[in-house]
């Protein structure tokens, strides 16, 4: 659900701050209309309609945080730690990648 409301913020809101300061930049009354002024004008407007709901879905988000999981959940994990095997994945890559520089500039024309 907060997932779902924070894409919904973001894309709508940016959206209507968009529409929003293209109308007030575009109006006779402001003259001709420049960077400066026009990023001004966008900044105000999706900080309203962006940042002051985004801020308070925010702070909803983190008092229901504690809710989302119970202590009654808890399962023990034994065996190998995870860490291990990603330093290892890690230096695979790595190799990897060391190996595909160095076939492009063995093969690429002189």
């Amino acid at each position: 659900m907060f997932y779902f409301a924070h894409l919904s913020i973001l894309l709508l809101g940016m959206q209507v701050a968009n529409a929003w300061s293209t109308f007030i930049i575009h109006l006779r009354a402001f003259g001709r209309p420049d960077l400066l002024r026009s990023e001004g004008i966008y900044l105000g407007i999706s900080s309203l309609v962006v940042g002051l709901p985004y801020f308070l879905l925010w702070r909803s988000y983190k008092k229901a945080l504690v809710s989302f999981v119970s202590a009654q959940d808890e399962v023990l994990v034994s065996g190998k730690s995870a860490g291990r095997q990603t330093w290892i994945a890690l230096a695979v890559l790595t190799a990897l990648v060391l190996v595909a520089f160095g076939l492009f500039y063995s093969v690429r024309a002189k």
